[in-house]
């Protein structure tokens, strides 16, 4: 029996390399052969009109870069009843540079072969909700204002140690570092005659100024933790504060993404990495992918599990004993990675945290 082929519906896999007002788009077969190419307007209706004209039978899979500009374009693909996939900016990258000649097309081309073949051995991005983005842009923002305001007391402290002045490292509120700074202030006019408040002032009114919006952002955060059940789930580990609840969940937003609870310990880098050749294996140090804020706050959270929580559980024990073995810095990494593991796991199952499991006798 002969089949027509003519017959059958052209099945064609469009790349789309995204620009800030134009985008590139080139459609391929299942065979590789360029179909269409075009420049359009970086829009997902005028997007979806050109693809309806020229494909009617409709186009198998979309393929983007995952960036800023890709990400509304995506969701409104989407909504209109396309199959969009993003891929990782630096897989992409590798791929696009076996091209001597870089051009918006060419990116477009090679994506649209990534969308033919590269679903099988590409890793895609999850695409977030708008409102698990614009609390994940809450938490950025505030660990970018910790980075700022923490550079500026420091830049303060500086000035003030080189003349036989300081503060206390531990500064909880706006006032007591006000307190604190303008004392010491006086204090090096009455000893020295010197005074610094012309250089010292502006830097104290900023680290207030990041001191104040820092707060802000961490009442929110605490807030949509509050609201949030899965997040109440995540804060009765010990050790686990609001802002890393938040932080886990924007991260990961849906927990069945993953095919094990301890793949998402890869996800954030939280696993070593391995180096082998022929029959020599060497382990490295964890792979550092994914989200450094979040892998930071998994971090903290271990470290306060280990050495401030007063309640005894299975994880403490476990990383102290992890401690006297391999040491304190990867015993802290160990039990970060074990608290990733444990949080999805909780997520996934829909069960609460229990400090000390029973032994069952056998």
């Amino acid at each position: 029996m002969v089949t027509n082929t003519a017959a059958l519906p052209l099945k064609v896999w469009i790349g789309m390399d995204t620009g800030q007002k134009t985008s590139a788009l080139c459609a391929v077969d299942d065979a590789g052969t360029i179909h269409f190419q075009s420049n359009v307007d970086t829009n997902s209706k005028e997007v979806a009109a050109l693809l309806n004209f020229h494909f009617p039978s409709g186009v198998e899979v979309i393929a983007m870069e995952a960036c800023g500009t890709s990400v509304r374009v995506a969701k409104g693909l989407r909504e209109l009843g396309f199959e969009v996939v993003l891929f990782g900016t630096l897989q992409v990258h590798r791929f696009l540079t076996m091209r001597r000649i870089k051009t918006d097309m060419n990116d477009a081309r090679g994506l649209a072969h990534l969308a033919r073949l590269g679903r099988t051995f590409l890793n895609e991005v999850h695409l977030k909700s708008n409102e698990c983005m614009m609390m994940r842009a809450k938490l950025v923002a505030r660990h970018h204002l910790v980075r700022q305001r923490i550079a500026t007391e420091q830049l303060i402290l500086s000035s003030l140690h080189i003349r036989g002045q300081g503060f206390p490292k531990r500064i909880r509120t706006s006032a007591s570092l006000e307190k604190h700074v303008l004392s010491a202030i006086a204090a090096i006019k009455d000893d020295l005659g010197e005074d610094i408040s012309d250089h010292i002032s502006p830097l104290l009114q900023i680290a207030l100024n990041l001191r104040d919006e820092e707060n802000k952002f961490s009442e929110e955060i605490t807030k949509f933790a509050l609201r949030s059940t899965i997040c109440q789930r995540f804060v009765a580990i010990p050790g686990v504060s609001a802002l890393t609840a938040v932080s886990f969940l924007t991260a990961v937003e849906d927990p069945f993404r993953f095919r094990r609870c301890c793949d998402v310990a890869a996800y954030l880098g939280l696993t070593p990495a391995v180096h082998q050749s022929g029959d020599r294996t060497a382990p490295s140090r964890i792979t550092k992918v994914g989200s450094t804020m979040t892998r930071s706050h998994l971090v903290t959270a271990a470290t306060v599990l280990l050495y401030r929580s007063k309640q005894e559980n299975d994880l403490r024990s476990w990383g102290l004993g992890k401690k006297s073995d391999i040491g304190a810095s990867k015993a802290k990494v160990a039990v970060a990675r074990k608290l990733a593991i444990l949080m999805l796991t909780l997520w996934r199952n829909n069960t609460s945290f229990i400090p000390v499991r029973p032994i069952v006798q056998v």
